[in-house]
């Protein structure tokens, strides 16, 4: 029975040996599996390089306008964003002080007027005494001192009556130019002082743009420069101008402002206060073309923590299709623009370059390219 139990069981053996033998046989032969890498193939951009920065609109001629003398603000003509010629006027102080005022100079030169005309024909009187010797030289002489006062005084009384009607007329604020009133700076029934702005007031036409330039890129900002504007909320909208301006002392964030004068814009809706995006042309040296990559190709493992950028200089991966392996190389940066970064050398046109998850990569490292799968719609078997 021992025998016959035996040679049972040797069927059953043999069965499991195979399937061991053919899985330890499977797991020799199993392909190496290797990491794909996101990657683009490098060709060289053109020489000339540009960077955008936004700005605001202003208008070239904006002035804040105040009366020239102080009272009651008694009336505001005009609203905001109303358009105005020349000479309109934009708001009235109440006149009653200042006409009776006028009112006073008026009645000083009426009398000194009257005494001028008094002494003339006193002085005229005694002319013709002394020619028939009933006079003297010196009451004449005394007669034409007194004249001469009488004229003075009322030259002293026209110049104050001028100066009350000047006075008069400045209760008047008027537009000293076409243009906008883009603020209103008070409110009626409130006493004013001289020179307390009562409008912020835009002339007709002629606008520009002011940008604050960074420090690293300022030097490259020539005036007269040509550039170009856009306007993110005026779409198909584009027009040109030039430098005008440039700031000598770093303001905030270390920037400098630049105004920029734009041209030909009174035919478009282009208003103070808008956002503009100015686009300047860096430098157009033929010699220097440079390579655009992102700022994901950088491997951070070799970024300087000290100094906190790339210090010009930046280390990459590039893929060698001979050996599907991974080569370091070093390159000479120039610029960061957004989340770009131009590179002056150390690439060459072709180089398939890693563009994601390089600080988990090493130099020799055996890697396949990745490539995007697409899933196929789903179709039902007929």
């Amino acid at each position: 029975m021992i025998k016959i139990r035996n040679v049972l069981a040797l069927p059953f053996f043999l069965f499991s040996l195979f399937f061991i033998l053919q899985g330890c046989k499977q797991e020799e032969t199993a392909p190496e599996i290797l990491q794909a890498v996101k990657y683009e193939v490098l060709s060289k951009k053109g020489n000339i390089r540009s960077r955008s920065l936004s700005g605001v609109v202003k208008s070239a001629d904006e002035s804040d306008l105040s009366f020239r003398v102080g009272g009651l603000l008694q009336e505001i003509t005009v609203k905001e964003g109303q358009f105005v010629k020349k000479g309109t006027v934009l708001a009235l102080l109440d006149p009653q002080d200042y006409k009776l005022n006028v009112d006073e100079k008026r009645a000083e030169v009426s009398s000194a007027s009257a005494t001028l005309t008094e002494r003339k024909e006193n002085l005229k009187r005694k002319k013709i005494l002394l020619k028939d010797g009933f006079s003297t030289q010196a009451i004449v002489q005394e007669s034409e001192s007194a004249y001469q006062n009488a004229l003075q005084n009322v030259d002293i009384a026209e110049t104050r009556l001028e100066d009350a009607e000047t006075q008069l007329e400045r209760t008047e604020l008027k537009a000293p130019f076409s243009g906008t009133v883009a603020k209103r700076l008070s409110v009626i029934f409130k006493e004013v002082e001289p020179g307390q702005k009562i409008f912020r007031f835009q002339s007709e036409g002629g606008l520009e743009v002011q940008v604050m330039v960074p420090e690293t890129l300022i030097g490259e900002v020539d005036k007269k420069e040509r550039v170009s504007a856009t306007f993110p909320t005026l779409k198909g909208v584009a027009v040109f101008g030039e430098v005008s301006e440039i700031g000598a002392v770093a303001e905030e964030g270390n920037a400098y402002k630049v105004i920029l004068t734009l041209h030909n814009t009174e035919a478009l809706d282009i208003r103070s206060g808008m956002t503009a995006n100015i686009k300047f042309t860096l430098d157009d040296n033929v010699e220097k073309q440079v390579f655009v990559i992102p700022m994901s190709a950088i491997d951070l493992r070799y970024f300087d923590k000290k100094l906190g950028k790339l210090n010009k200089q930046a280390t990459v991966y590039v893929f060698d299709k001979n050996t599907s392996t991974l080569k370091i190389k070093r390159v000479e940066t120039r610029e960061i623009i957004g989340n770009k970064v131009e590179v002056l050398s150390g690439l060459e046109d072709g180089d398939i370059l890693i563009t994601a998850g390089v600080s988990f990569l090493n130099e020799g490292q055996k890697v396949t390219l990745w490539k995007p799968q697409y899933s196929l719609p789903a179709t039902l078997d007929k």
